[in-house]
């Protein structure tokens, strides 16, 4: 029984161990295979790849035949110095290459039809930049299909084939927006006419428009200058009548102080500011009104500026002026001595006026 069981345990570890051997010829056995694709589609690329330079090499040397050569002198028209000028060659100098034909010494900045230099860049750089460009109007075409759709069924399917290579789908973007603009290039010239005429409506409106309110600003500058000069005079008016008042009272002179600012916008309104100025002494300055003073002076002072404007009204005849609870603190003397008449010539043409006595202090 123990050489039985000793027997079973070793067949045992044979079949385990023949087993892991199996499984690692099997994974070896397929890295092979899988190696062997690589290997089979590296064989296939580089045939391509021979295949292309062979196709290149042969229009290379049908290019530098001498018949090719000669048909490409005489489609030229130009001598060798002619040429190598607008190569930038040095003379005597000729490409090792046909790598150096791209990489050679820069070309001076060509001139455009316009004048402008014109912008010289490499094919590789043109093609990205075509890329870059056709992707843009991709981007464009699909913000637009959200809300009108597309132009034409092939522009849809050429812009939505976004697994395709760039090469492949810039071309096909290309070709779909040319053939899109080309049915409608006589509709647009017709709408370029009829946008032209319509733009020139609009301008010739707008300057309607503008020399309008160029005429209304002048005449709104012109009536807001008679207006302040209204406003002017009527105050001058006033404190002329106001300095009378003021020297018949025995005062010493009196005058308005006063700015008068115009809109300068149309939200903004007029602002008239106006201080009543009056001399406390001969020789003094003019003080404003609201300089601390008697306050008999002060009420005095008052009933002459509310005179004054009265007076300095035109056709003042006939109106009638209420003072109320100005004399309240002009003590009882004052009261007395202020008298509130109304003088006329004996033509009744004189305006209404007011005395009172000299201030006693």
């Amino acid at each position: 029984m123990d050489e039985h069981a000793h027997e079973s345990a070793r067949l045992t570890t044979t079949v385990e161990a023949a087993g892991d051997a199996w499984s690692d010829a099997k994974a070896a056995v397929t890295g092979r295979l899988e190696r062997i694709k690589v290997l089979t589609d590296e064989i296939a690329r580089a045939l391509r790849e021979i295949k292309g330079l062979d196709a290149q090499r042969a229009d290379l040397a049908a290019a530098t035949s001498d018949e090719a050569l000669m048909q490409a002198r005489s489609d030229y028209g130009g001598d060798e110095d002619t040429a190598r000028l607008q190569l930038n060659w040095p003379s005597a100098w000729v490409p090792e290459s046909p790598g150096e034909l791209l990489a050679e010494a820069p070309v001076p900045p060509a001139v455009g039809e316009d004048g402008r230099p014109a912008e010289r860049r490499s094919a590789a750089d043109l093609r990205s930049a075509y890329i870059s460009t056709i992707d843009g109007c991709r981007t464009v075409l699909r913000l637009q299909n959200r809300a009108h759709g597309y132009p034409t069924s092939a522009l849809a399917r050429a812009v939505e084939a976004g697994d395709a290579a760039p090469e492949n789908w810039g071309d096909a973007v290309l070709r779909a927006l040319v053939d899109w603009l080309t049915d409608n290039e006589a509709t647009d010239a017709d709408a370029e006419a009829e946008v032209t005429s319509v733009r020139k409506g609009r301008e010739d409106e707008h300057s309607f428009i503008a020399a309008s309110v160029e005429k209304l600003a002048k005449q709104l500058h012109t009536t807001q200058a008679a207006i302040s000069q209204r406003v002017s005079s009527a105050l001058d008016s006033i404190a002329r009548a106001l300095n009378r008042l003021d020297q018949a009272a025995q005062g010493f002179g009196a005058d308005l102080l006063y700015q008068i600012d115009p809109p300068s916008d149309t939200d903004h309104t007029w602002r008239c500011s106006v201080t009543p100025r009056w001399r406390r002494n001969p020789n003094g300055p003019l003080l404003s009104y609201d300089t601390v003073t008697n306050t008999a002076q002060e009420k005095l002072f008052s009933i002459n500026l509310v005179l004054a404007a009265l007076l300095a009204a035109p056709n003042a005849q006939g109106r009638v002026l209420i003072l109320d609870e100005l004399g309240d603190s002009l003590g009882q003397e004052h009261r007395r001595d202020v008298s509130l008449r109304s003088a006329a010539s004996p033509q009744n043409t004189a305006s209404p006026s007011w005395e009172p006595a000299k201030t006693r202090s």
